[in-house]
């Protein structure tokens, strides 16, 4: 929709950065997540990080254009809302769940 091609999400570049994102200790994105959990929410992340973390800024963006064009990402809300927003992980996490099922 705003210009990205499929198949460069689904080349290494795309799909193969994103399993190691979601899977590897050696991932920023996957330990500032692990440790925002670790620490019940973001705001020891904000105080001590030092490094980029692409995924903490590329859901703000993100956020912001779901918001800006009325597109509904219940998970995106609450990523943001935990980083953001200073909402608990685990209450991001309940408030998900407790969601009704729905085909997407």
């Amino acid at each position: 929709a705003l210009g990205g091609k499929q198949e460069t999400y689904l080349g290494l570049d795309g799909v193969g950065d994103l399993i190691v994102t979601c899977t590897s200790r050696h991932s920023r994105n996957f330990m500032a997540g692990y440790q925002i959990g670790l620490d019940q929410g973001a705001k020891k992340f904000w105080e001590e990080n030092k490094k980029t973390v692409e995924g903490v800024f590329a859901c703000k963006v993100v956020y912001e254009e779901a918001k800006k064009r009325n597109i509904s990402m219940p998970i995106t809300n609450e990523v943001y809302a935990v980083l953001y927003e200073g909402k608990a992980p685990l209450d991001a996490m309940r408030d998900l769940m407790a969601r009704d099922l729905k085909a997407e």
